[in-house]
């Protein structure tokens, strides 16, 4: 084929048949007939692209219709924050993918907008008042100060309006968007200030004062006498009132094992998570898909994508496991958030670990006694497949120490790299129950645009579904600024009850549970891979749907992943003499590893949800790193990443012998991650297609929506998922969204012209 150039048409109307205001209207197919798919009648395509690419990701061509502006970019963008009384239009956005005979793809992107029948508005109310603030008083005496955290009433959502990629317009409206942005934080900042200021006056007055502020979400911290509570439980500037400290840990525990790594051990090495017949990273990593790719739409001028990793109390350096081929850390940035403001070292390094003498024998330690960050950050990204452990052993027990092969075996690197080994990494830690130090590691974060962030710690036990405090307001907004969030679920068990850990339990959340990989099932089958029941969570929150509260129907899980998982890179922990060392190498006497190490080299490895959640977040790395490749940056919304993620799930339900075919499961969500239906050589299904549409509460209580294009000749299987980000922050009542699929078969023109539904041998999941 040749290079065709892009042929544009304002003309689009030509798309939807035409019809008199009210009556049914039904999609147009591309060779002009009329299907049988039905479309609102008020519903108008404003902009449509078309660009068929080969195999290598050439653009063969490019056809736009319409034309899409700043306004409209940015209302495609952030759907959800243009809503209200001032907008004529509710914005839907349509992405989808067409696998053709020849080998090259199809991709299509439409804009479609319908009137604003009923803007949203906010809802209004009294203060929500936490129980932990309660209890706090109750246990507290007369005099005491109780230090609690309180959002302000009144302000509008930390939202400006979205920049677009560099390049999509002119300079003039590049200047202009950047404007706005500007325009809108200096509004916000005065509304927060000026409330901020009329609560402060009154706290003061009572005895007490303001700790910190968290403009961006709204929140403060103050101390407040105990007897003088009642001063800030009835003002009027504030919408909510929390504790500001709350107990947590890192979901991750040890767990004696096999010392022997290599072989005669049931639970997995690192690496072999990504073989094909488990997560299929593999299959990404062998074609140049492993997170070294830039995204300036994102973070301009980072040559890999951005990983974030929050920790609870212990900064760690992973910097070794992080190497890039050249000798460089991909440690983009490390930021210590236990104190405020947060101290960022110079170069981005931390005293995490040391050289010191143990029976006379000189090695490494983790200088905290902790390993929980460096077991998280390899999980996710940890690459020894360039030579980065040469002439070290680093716990190889197969080693050779020689001057003539300073090399480790392949094998041996392979088991030891992450699942995303070309991203790069940014640390922030937090103080243990600090909820004021947890917001501003996320702060770190959504300030320096990461792809993809790991929070592999819980703040306490969750099962809200509201957005209730500061630190959940910052990941709303983290969210909303493109990141992609993946949390441990906990590991309070796998019981009936809910015990989801915050920040688990946030809506815009991806919640991973942990899979028993220790079994020698699991290790023959991931399809025999059974759920852990002591090192996880169960969801089942509580929702209220138009003033109704039903018990546990939010499942809060979304994904089931591996955990009990050796070559885990880590330095030796003080506090635990090795059992399996030193080795006697070839060549040399007997004698410790110089330098960092694995998890089995001390008897140890890497369990519960904190060690699940990294393979999900490097896995959605993964899927961003394909996605962008093929100019699909609409990827950078977090929605259509976490639904992509979604849908590669199987289904499992540990309470089912069978996969589910609806419904998602309290405690494996949607079921076992795999990158799996990417089986043809261009690793993809036949066809995909991804859409968001902004609802209020004037939209139809039926709102169709069509496939864009037949399904291809033998398809028979097909999955849907309806993921629904829904801003929480100021409201406790869900909107009631259901999803239902309708299939049609073919006429016997083969074409979709008849409205009934007609019972084919399908299987949707």
């Amino acid at each position: 084929m040749q290079y065709a150039p892009p042929e544009n048409s304002p003309d689009i109307h030509t798309m939807l048949q035409s019809s008199e205001p009210g009556a049914e209207v039904f999609f147009v197919e591309d060779d002009g007939t009329v299907g049988g798919r039905l479309v609102p009648s008020d519903l108008e395509l404003i902009y449509e692209e078309v660009r068929i690419q080969a195999r290598d990701g050439t653009v063969i061509s490019r056809t736009v219709r319409g034309e899409q502006t700043l306004e409209i970019w940015q209302r495609t963008a952030i759907p959800a924050f243009y809503l209200d009384a001032s907008e004529p239009y509710l914005y839907h956005e349509e992405g989808s993918t067409t696998y053709l005979d020849d080998g090259t793809q199809k991709h299509v992107y439409r804009i479609r907008r319908q009137p604003n029948h009923t803007p949203a508005v906010k809802p209004v109310g009294p203060p929500q008042v936490s129980d932990s603030v309660y209890r706090q008083w109750a246990e507290a005496a007369e005099h005491d100060v109780l230090q609690l955290t309180a959002r302000l009433s009144g302000l509008p959502e930390y939202q400006p309006p979205p920049a677009p990629p560099r390049g999509m317009f002119p300079k003039s409206e590049e200047l202009a968007a950047a404007q706005m942005r500007a325009s809108a934080l200096q509004n916000h900042a005065a509304l927060f200030t000026t409330a901020a200021a009329h609560l402060q006056v009154d706290v003061e007055a009572a005895g007490g004062h303001l700790l910190e502020v968290f403009p961006e979400v709204g929140w403060v911290s103050l101390e407040i006498p105990q007897d003088r509570l009642e001063v800030v439980l009835n003002h009027d500037a504030l919408y909510k009132l929390d504790s500001l400290n709350v107990p947590s840990q890192d979901c991750a525990c040890p767990t004696p094992a096999d010392p022997n790594c290599t072989s005669g051990s049931t639970h997995w090495l690192l690496g072999q998570g990504r073989r094909s017949n488990r997560m299929d990273a593999d299959k990404f990593l062998n074609v140049g898909i492993d997170g070294f790719r830039t995204n300036n739409n994102r973070n301009y001028g980072i040559d890999r994508l951005l990983a974030g990793i929050v920790e609870s109390g212990i900064l760690e350096n992973e910097s070794l496991a992080l190497r890039k081929a050249n000798g460089d850390s991909r440690v983009y940035l490390i930021a210590d958030c236990a104190q405020s403001p947060c101290d960022y070292p110079t170069p981005p390094d931390y005293d995490d670990d040391w050289e010191g003498l143990d029976d006379g024998v000189l090695h490494w330690f983790e200088a905290s006694n902790v390993t929980h960050g460096t077991s998280v950050a390899s999980s996710l990204a940890a690459d020894f497949r360039l030579g980065q452990a040469d002439g070290n052993s680093f716990g190889d027990p197969t080693y050779v120490d020689s001057p003539s092969d300073l090399n480790h075996c392949a094998q041996w690197e392979n088991a030891s790299t992450g699942m995303a080994p070309g991203a790069a990494v940014i640390f922030s830690n937090a103080y243990p129950g600090s909820i004021s130090a947890y917001t501003r590691a996320y702060t770190v974060m959504r300030n320096n645009h990461v792809d993809v962030l790991n929070l592999s710690h819980d703040i306490g036990t969750g099962c809200s579904i509201s957005s209730s405090n500061t630190h959940e307001d910052e990941l709303e907004n983290g969210y909303d600024d493109g990141i992609t969030i993946v949390a441990a679920s906990g590991n309070l068990g796998g019981g009936e009850s809910c015990n989801l850990a915050a920040p688990a339990d946030t809506p815009k959340v991806i919640a991973v549970a942990s899979l028993d990989c220790s079994t020698i099932a699991c290790q023959n089958n991931y399809q025999d891979c059974g759920y852990d029941y002591d090192h996880t969570a169960t969801g089942g929150m509580n929702a209220t749907i138009n003033g109704t509260t039903y018990s546990g129907i939010i499942a809060g899980v979304d994904l089931i992943a591996p955990q009990m998982i050796s070559n885990v890179t880590h330095a030796y922990n003080r506090a635990e003499t090795p059992v399996d060392g030193p080795w006697e190498q070839i060549g040399g006497g007997p004698r410790w590893p110089v330098g960092w190490n694995h998890r089995c080299a001390d008897n140890l490895m890497s369990t519960g949800s904190s060690i699940a959640a990294p393979h999900v977040t490097g896995l959605a790395l993964l899927l961003k790193h394909w996605q962008l490749n093929w100019g699909n940056t609409m990827f950078n919304s977090p929605g259509r990443l976490q639904a992509l993620l979604l849908v590669m799930a199987d289904r499992w339900d540990p309470l089912y012998s069978s996969p589910r075919l609806t419904g998602v499961s309290k405690r494996s969500g949607f079921g076992r991650i795999k990158l799996r239906y990417l089986g043809n050589s261009n690793f993809a299904p036949s066809a995909s297609n991804t859409f968001a549409i902004p609802f209020t509460s004037g939209s139809p209580n039926v709102a169709n929506w069509v496939w864009p294009f037949k399904m291809p000749v033998g398809t028979n299987f097909v999955k849907c998922v309806m993921f629904e980000p829904e801003d929480m922050s100021a409201k406790s009542d869900i909107s009631d969204l259901y999803l239902q699929v309708n299939l049609k078969s073919p006429d016997g023109s083969g074409l979709c012209s008849t409205r009934e539904v007609v019972p084919k041998n399908w299987t949707v999941g």
